[in-house]
């Protein structure tokens, strides 16, 4: 669930500054050109119930694309763990050993020394005790 809140979140503000933007020049020019008030608010309106709709249409379209793909990769491995199950048993095994190397790598470059050795110049060990959740 975090990671659709997160998502959510990103695409709204990336939806609201783009359509920010779009409609400040849109209406600059608007407003430029015609110097009329009434004109501008109503052409505002419009703009941004195009605009929203055209956001709403692009991310139904994004969202069905990705689903799409991924049913297509959980049917391609169905088929293939059918078809040859020892074989994809070593690929998970493989996937999780790899897993477990990179976790010994990122534990064995979070320990005390390593940290103190790349702390920020001139805070030693206090400054570098936020550097593993950055690092991790």
């Amino acid at each position: 669930m975090p990671g659709f809140i997160r998502s959510t979140l990103r695409d709204t503000v990336f939806g609201m500054q783009d359509g920010l933007v779009s409609t400040l020049e849109a209406l600059t020019g608007i407003a430029a050109g015609t110097q009329s008030g009434t004109i501008v608010i109503r052409s505002g309106l419009v703009i941004v119930t195009v605009e929203s709709r055209s956001m709403v249409a692009g991310s139904y379209l994004s969202a069905t694309s990705q689903r799409q793909y991924l049913e297509r990769l959980l049917r391609e491995e169905e088929e293939a763990i059918e078809q040859e199950p020892e074989g994809e048993r070593r690929e998970i095994w493989a996937m999780y050993r790899a897993r477990l190397h990179r976790r010994r790598d990122r534990d064995h470059r979070n320990t005390p020394l390593q940290r103190q050795e790349i702390a920020p110049r001139g805070h030693g060990a206090q400054g570098a005790r936020h550097l593993p959740a950055i690092m991790g």
